[in-house]
């Protein structure tokens, strides 16, 4: 007998499901947790691999190796058929992508016996928003990965209509529900009819009014304030030479993303860093930034951010240690700068909202139900938008982290049987 499954191979962290006896149950991924960083540590001397919160911690603990994180935005990125170098061997990103979907699919089979497995894996509704080829390329390399890592059949449903289908699961009449799905990479839209009379249909394109999406998310978030709120203390906006150059800011903006990290600890990058150094008009701020890349702790300083967007969800304001840093220097983040880094991706997120809206040919005051999950639907801001636009809606954001994976354990259970 097949297993049937749901993947969430999600940006920041992972999920699987699986229904057994009509139920949809949570693999165990890590010890005690349903949820598993999106993360590969590895290891020096070709040692092996780690995975999810032991990658995180033996990067924390300053073992010898290559620390990998946000692997998923490479789907859909230019960066596709790329490689890089990791102990002083090239590997493809695609292949990078295979051992954690490798890793995913053993956690399944050692709970679950290890019996063959079709499986429906979440998918942004885009890739990639501006190139419908990049896009398609992106779910057929993820049916690749998926094929290679062992699983028999494989499709695909978007993130946010799967949620939906999870919560379908608890209503007896039928809503007219939007779906807020705002992950680390990126946010997803749906408008969908739902109800216990709906749930078991074959075909629910009838009741699935619209979709859409943007590549922005809670990374992004993480992103601007680590730009704005603590590349400053690095050495950013400060001069090089007698003629006051500006440093260069695309070392920030890299040190600030997940994804650009890896490649500020190459050989010439810290090279091209103890030049500015050397130039440097505030020796202090820009050592601190060469001893963050020679230390390879930039990767702590986006945890720090993470943590700081998280806390203000409840406070107007944190003061933190930013403890990766030479002499750790501390930062002040106010709830209203957070607000004023982040304003172009809020405005993008309703306008991308908006647009699902208009698809549907609904108004917002027509939604009888919002659903939020992914965890940066905590952000106030974020809140305040769909009070705002859905006035008449239930808010729910019950399984907030859980109801993408177990929504498309459902959608197999609908399309395999």
């Amino acid at each position: 007998m097949n297993t049937l499954a749901g993947i969430d191979f999600g940006t920041s962290n992972s999920a699987v499901s699986y229904v057994k006896d009509n139920h949809v149950n949570m693999v165990e991924v890590e010890p005690g947790a349903e949820l598993i960083p999106t993360t590969i540590f590895f290891m020096a001397e070709n040692k092996g691999l780690l995975f999810g919160s032991e990658a995180i911690t033996a990067f924390l603990m300053s073992q010898e190796g290559r620390f990998v994180r946000s692997i998923k935005s490479i789907l859909g990125s230019s960066l596709m058929d790329g490689y890089t170098r990791i102990n002083n061997k090239f590997f493809d990103y695609k292949d990078i992508i295979r051992y954690f979907i490798v890793h995913l699919k053993r956690k399944l089979d050692h709970q679950n016996e290890g019996s063959d497995v079709n499986v429906v894996f979440g998918r942004p509704v885009k890739f990639n928003e501006y190139d419908e080829d990049l896009d398609r390329k992106a779910q057929n390399m993820l049916r690749d990965i998926a094929l290679a890592a062992g699983f028999k059949s494989i499709e695909f449903q978007y993130e946010p209509v799967a949620a939906a289908f999870l919560h379908e699961r608890g209503l007896q009449e039928e809503k007219l529900a939007v779906v807020l799905d705002i992950g680390g990479g990126t946010s997803d839209f749906t408008i969908i009819k739902i109800g216990k009379n709906l749930r078991d249909k074959t075909d629910r394109s009838d009741d699935i009014l619209a979709y859409t999406g943007t590549k922005v998310g809670g990374n992004d978030f993480d992103k601007v304030l680590s730009f704005y709120g603590f590349m400053p203390l690095l050495g950013k906006d400060t001069t090089i030479t007698e003629k006051k150059l500006p440093v260069p800011s695309h070392i920030y903006y890299e040190l600030s993303d997940w994804s650009g990290i890896n490649f500020m600890y190459e050989k010439s990058k810290i090279r091209f860093i103890r030049e500015i150094c050397n130039e440097s008009n505030d020796k202090e701020k820009t050592n601190r930034l060469l001893k963050l890349v020679t230390t390879q702790r930039a990767h702590e300083l986006l945890g720090i951010a993470e943590q700081v967007k998280i806390n203000l969800t409840t406070q107007d304001h944190v003061n933190c240690i930013l403890s990766p840093v030479l002499d750790q220097p501390s930062a002040l983040i106010k709830r209203k700068d957070f607000d004023d880094y982040t304003k172009d991706f809020i405005e993008k997120i309703q306008k991308t909202l908006t647009e699902c809206l208009l698809q549907s040919g609904k108004n917002g005051s027509d939604m009888d139900l919002v659903i939020l999950t992914g965890g940066s639907t905590d952000i106030i801001k974020i809140k305040e938008m769909a009070n705002m636009i859905f006035p008449n809606a239930i808010i729910s954001d019950q399984n907030k982290f859980s109801s993408v994976c177990k929504g498309l354990a459902f959608d197999a259970q609908r399309r395999f049987l």
